[in-house]
């Protein structure tokens, strides 16, 4: 399981409620395979509502693009009748220092999800290194 790093955090604790973006993280000297977006959620409370974790790009803080989605779609704290922890990683592959994270809900305007915490960590997996690869 790959650890957070402070500098690197989109949410050090906290609560969502809609769906919401957070960031930009600046990102410097990280290899194009090296990163990955992880966000970690308790089961405090049981949800009928599902989240979706996605990141967008940009070179200059202007213009973003999508450049990933979590593979397995919308999750929901609610499995089989029970609240479950969930631990999201999305692989982020882009030459680009700008990383905004939205994490998307569905299902109901009413719910929250607390003990929230995101950020940009090692992709593991991948070859990683700090080497500068902006072009």
């Amino acid at each position: 399981m790959p650890v957070f790093d402070a500098k690197l955090m989109y949410i050090s604790s906290g609560t969502v409620t809609n769906s919401q973006s957070n960031g930009p993280l600046r990102v410097r000297g990280t290899g194009l395979k090296g990163l990955a977006g992880r966000v970690t959620i308790n089961a405090s409370a049981e949800s009928t509502a599902k989240v979706l974790p996605r990141y967008w790009v940009s070179a200059d803080n202007s213009t973003y693009y999508l450049a990933a989605t979590y593979q397995g779609g919308y999750q929901s704290l609610n499995k089989n009748g029970s609240p479950t922890p969930l631990e999201l990683i999305t692989p982020i592959i882009t030459d680009k220092e700008y990383i905004k994270e939205e994490l998307v809900v569905v299902g109901t305007t009413a719910t929250s999800f607390s003990g929230i915490k995101s950020g940009l960590v090692m992709n593991v997996g991948y070859d990683y290194d700090r080497k500068e690869a902006f072009t």
